[in-house]
């Protein structure tokens, strides 16, 4: 459909090409109207004054072709100094009233000042600055006319190449004026595209413009590239590439393509940006032909990958462009692999970029090995190239489909090759590269079965012929399958690659080539150690421990410094894991020493990421070893050594993941190291090491790496309040459990929820205490009763009775706070629970405790509900502490324990009224306070004189003996004297209150 009823500059329609719809379905439906459309194109390059520029002619020229092909009618203009360029522009504005699209392309030299956008026309210089107004062409107004007679105004500015002035200087709209400094950038301030879109229509126009889109070639302040000089820029050869075959897409989408094409040719030193206020979405025509053949296959795809990029989180793009930059291969291929992952990949970034950066080597192989393919057959030639293409550009899929049309003719050309005998050999190593090159495709596009399969079909090419080349391509199809199994985490593949690996080594032995059996030795172990990681025993870590010592035999630090360190390292790793499983301290000091042996080539001089990610291992190993089985606390201080070792090439900015992944173990061996030592400057380090890492493991996606590092910072917490007594802490320690149980909560498995939630318990216990808080003790009973449920005395033995432990501790508490005798009673009952498992054969020392503490409880219970029943348990519970602890082992401790005997009997004898109780116990005390000022224990003394007054004037009462009431009165006087010089006031009111009832006694008895 070709434009009508027009006549001069504008008047001829373009061919079915510009129709503007609105974004919705019946209107698309509809047949579109006869549009008009027209296009200045200006391209200045031979300027007098300033830089010339090599590219805009050829640009302008193009890009008018490009323009005029599509059916618009164009003008295009060159070299044009101020005079010219104005009148262009102005003449265009005129002749475009009544169009439908007007379309500005302009490539040369662009400068922005005070929020205003300027072309430089090709007579400018210096002086044209103190006259900027009339010398200089500000684009805004251009623009703003354009909206006022035109529905759709789009502006293509490829003049972001640089600042053609000296630098600081001023532009001035007019010679009075102040100064206004010039953009670095040339142009591309978004305040100056705002500037045009916010301007108001000419005045008495209607505003019908359905709006504009501002296109230019590098995002704001950044300085576009030129191209060379015989071509075209980035920019324009990617609009010419894009918008030329783009018919009936919206335009949205292609000026993402053109962005995004620039981005990528540019390896992300240039991304265009635009800026538009379309009312509606922007078609040009019905849709193009589907491109035809292989070549149009690649340029679907490269476009789909476009569309896929311009939407991809610019994090993403940086971890792009690093591993494209350090592998030396184009992000175009790195791209399509993300793409060809989809669901599949990753969640964790870290992940993410070892799996790419594992890909990167494949590329770079396979594209070296295309670029050298000899073949006699053209049609073999022929897609050969094409399929490096196809990778180049990152049409993964369409070179999946070349290569298979290749091996179609490798199939087509097998049937002959019998004919030419003494060219056989030749042509099975051709067929061999042909599957050999599909394989290197497959592999980057993650397809590493399909890879297997065509690596196995090139050995069957070449296995007759050349050992060698067998043993290469076998040792290929290990590989592949190997990294199948990884991928997918099916172990049978590893299995297989596990076979192809050894038959591999069989094909060429260690006296052949020595260095490539060693490297598939070292692959093999990686084989090993990855079944390992994911079986529950250790045979697999044996083999693989085994393979790397074999490698290393070959890869010496003296003749292979770089891989006998890479061997050494691995080697560590697979030994950490069989120790830390087996708690095999041997293992893991074999472990140390490896990595010890790479540390020995590894600097941190001439390969310090290589040499901080060793430290970071043999950190890890070193605490696996000092927490087995109670190990040295030696290794915990070589293990945070290590760390810190790290730490000193890692930053935060430079390598965020391995920064925070070092700090989050030094934090945890910090933590061991000070429960050991009970160091608070130990707890205080792993606190703000724990507290460094925690940003880097985010809640929404590494939920469980979240809650575990919380939980440890709690325990951090936990202990530095202990430490630097500073009772807030246990808030914090409480908040931080709290988080990680938010996410055990969801987990299917309950034991790592139980465990946080008597760590919680311990935190709000402790909190609780600091404040005298029976609320919060009750929520600590919460949490140990919610753990218990969960915890079984067989299953968690030790788990199971710490919680039970602490559980009836807070109880005793809140029972004594509250008054509440049930909740002592209970208290005393876990307790006697407790130590029917924990009995004084097995565990003594906890047994003494456990002894300690419900002796306590019961003397709770007795104050409050005496009972004779009840002081009796009380009285045998001490006998046996006291015969635990022994009277010349800890006097002290003894003494202390025969006074609570005899404080026992004599509540016993008060509440059976029986004076046997208070005989009984008055030697016990004697005896008690003989020992206490043996050893000089002057507070001991009192407090057990002060209970043997009390119960020598309830025995002096019940015989009415005096003797007996003054040697009470004696102990009290004594235990008063103490308690008042050492400031005991409750004790002394106690003692002054006991020695009043015996002197009265004494008195009646007169």
């Amino acid at each position: 459909m070709l434009f009508s009823g027009a006549t001069g500059r504008i008047g001829v329609a373009f061919a079915a090409l510009l129709a503007l719809l609105c974004a919705l379905v019946p209107a698309r439906a509809e047949e579109p109207k006869a549009l008009k459309g027209v296009a200045l194109v200006i391209g200045q390059s031979d300027y007098e004054h300033v830089g010339k520029l090599p590219n805009p002619e050829n640009d302008a020229r193009a890009i008018e072709d490009m323009f005029d092909r599509l059916g618009f009618e164009t003008d295009v203009a060159t070299n044009r100094d101020a005079r010219k360029l104005r009148r262009d522009l102005e003449g265009f504005v005129d002749d475009a009233e009544g169009a439908d699209v007007a379309i500005i392309y302009y490539s040369g030299h662009g400068i922005e000042a005070g929020g205003e956008n300027f072309l430089v026309p090709v007579d400018t210089d210096i002086t044209a600055l103190d006259d900027a107004g009339e010398k200089l062409v500000p684009l805004s107004s251009i623009v703003a006319e354009l909206k006022a007679k035109v529905p759709v105004t789009i502006v293509l500015l490829d003049a972001c190449r640089n600042d053609p002035f000296p630098p600081g200087t001023l532009l001035k709209l007019t010679p009075g004026e102040a100064g206004k400094p010039i953009g670095a950038g040339g142009l591309g301030e978004t305040r100056s595209v705002v500037a045009l879109n916010g301007r108001a229509p000419a005045k008495g126009a209607a505003d019908d413009s359905l709006g504009q889109v501002i296109g230019f070639a590098a995002e704001p302040g950044k300085v576009a590239l030129d191209g060379p000089a015989d071509g075209n820029s980035p920019y324009a050869a990617a609009i010419l590439r894009h918008i030329d075959m783009m018919g009936g897409e919206e335009f949205g989408t292609v000026l993402r393509m053109i962005g995004e094409e620039v981005y990528l040719k540019t390896g992300g030193r240039q991304r265009p940006w635009v800026n538009e206020s379309l009312r509606r979405l922007l078609y040009f025509g019905t849709p193009a032909e589907v491109p035809k053949g292989e070549e149009g296959e690649i340029l679907s795809e490269r476009r789909r990958l476009l569309v896929t990029i311009s939407t991809l989180p610019d994090p993403q793009r940086r971890q792009i462009e690093t591993i494209a930059r350090d592998g030396g291969v184009p992000m175009d291929a790195l791209y399509a692999m993300l793409k060809t992952l989809g669901t599949e990949k990753p969640r964790d970034a870290a992940e993410l970029d070892k799996l790419l950066r594992g890909q990167t080597e494949r590329l770079k192989q396979g594209l070296a090995e295309q670029a050298t393919l000899k073949s006699q057959d053209p049609e073999i030639v022929r897609l050969s190239r094409l399929a490096e293409q196809a990778v180049q550009e990152g049409a993964l899929e369409a070179a999946q489909k070349i290569h298979e049309q290749a091996k179609a003719r490798v199939g087509e050309l097998s049937k002959t090759v019998d004919q030419a005998e003494a060219d056989l050999k030749a042509r099975r190593f051709e067929f061999a590269e042909v599957f050999g090159d599909s394989a290197k495709t497959y592999e980057i596009s993650f397809r590493y079965q399909a890879a297997a399969q065509d690596y196995a079909k090139a050995y069957e090419q070449v296995e007759k012929w050349d050992d060698h080349e067998a043993w290469f391509y076998k040792a290929a199809e290990a590989q592949a399958l190997s990294a199948h199994g990884s991928f997918s985490g099916d172990n049978a593949f590893l299995v297989q690659a596990v076979a192809a690996y050894e038959a591999a080594l069989s094909e060429y032995p260690r006296e052949k080539l020595p260095l490539d059996w060693a490297s598939l030795k070292q692959n093999l172990g990686s084989v090993y150690a990855t079944l390992g990681d994911r079986d529950t025993g250790i045979d697999y870590l044996r083999k693989s421990a085994s393979a790397y010592r074999e490698a290393s035999q070959i890869y010496t630090a003296a003749a292979a410094p770089i891989e006998f360190a890479s061997i050494e390292h691995s080697l560590g790793n697979t030994l950490s894991t069989w120790g830390d499983r087996a708690s095999d301290k041997a293992v893991l000091e074999q472990a140390v020493a490896a990595y010890g042996a790479a540390l020995t080539v590894r600097s941190k001089d001439s390969a310090p990421k290589d040499w901080a990610k060793t430290q970071y291992r043999l950190g890890a190993a070193l605490s696996m070893l000092g927490k087995a089985n109670g190990g040295p606390d030696e290794a915990l201080q070589r293990s945070a050594a290590a760390y810190r070792a790290a730490l000193e090439v890692q930053s935060r900015d430079s390598d965020p993941d391995a920064w925070a992944a070092t700090q989050w173990g030094l934090g945890h061996v910090l933590l061991v190291l000070g429960d050991r030592t009970q160091d608070g400057e130990a707890f205080r380090q792993s606190a703000t090491a724990l507290e460094a890492a925690l940003p880097f493991y985010d809640l929404a996606t590494v939920p469980e790496d979240h809650a575990q590092l919380q939980n440890e910072l709690g325990t951090a917490y936990y202990y530095l309040a202990g430490s630097a007594n500073d009772p807030s802490l246990y808030q914090k320690a409480t908040a931080a459990h709290e988080k990680a149980l938010a996410v055990y909560a969801t987990l299917p498995d309950r034991s790592l929820w139980a465990s946080v939630e008597g760590d919680l318990g311990n935190a709000r216990m402790m909190q609780a205490n600091a404040s005298s808080d029976p609320d919060a003790m009750a929520k600590s009973v919460q949490a140990y009763e919610a753990a218990l449920t969960v915890m079984t005395r067989d299953r968690d033995a030790d788990e199971w009775l710490r919680n039970q432990a602490n559980l009836a501790s807070a109880l005793s508490t809140l029972g004594y706070w509250r008054g509440d005798v049930p909740l002592l009673k209970r208290s005393a009952g876990i307790y006697r629970s407790i130590q029917s498992v924990r009995t004084r054969d097995r565990a003594p020392e906890p047994w003494a405790s456990t002894q300690a503490s419900l002796a306590n409880v019961l003397g709770m219970i007795g104050a409050k509900e005496p009972s004779p029943a009840l002081f009796a348990e009380a009285v045998a519970v001490n006998r046996a502490l006291a015969d635990q602890v022994g009277r010349d082992r800890d006097p002290d401790r003894w003494a202390s324990l025969q006074n609570e005997i005899g404080y026992q009997l004599t509540l016993a004898g008060r509440a059976e009224n029986n004076v046997a109780r208070f005989e009984e116990a008055v030697p016990i005390l004697r005896e008690a306070i003989a020992v206490q000022k043996k050893i000089g224990s002057v507070q001991g003394v009192a407090f057990t004189e002060d209970s043997l007054c009390d119960v020598l004037t309830d025995l002096g009462a019940a015989r009415k003996q005096k003797a007996m009431v003054e040697e009470a009165i004696g102990a009290c006087e004594h235990a008063l004297v103490i308690f008042s010089e050492r400031k005991m006031d409750d004790l002394a009111a106690g003692s002054a209150k006991n020695l009043a009832e015996a002197k009265a006694l004494l008195a009646e008895l007169q």
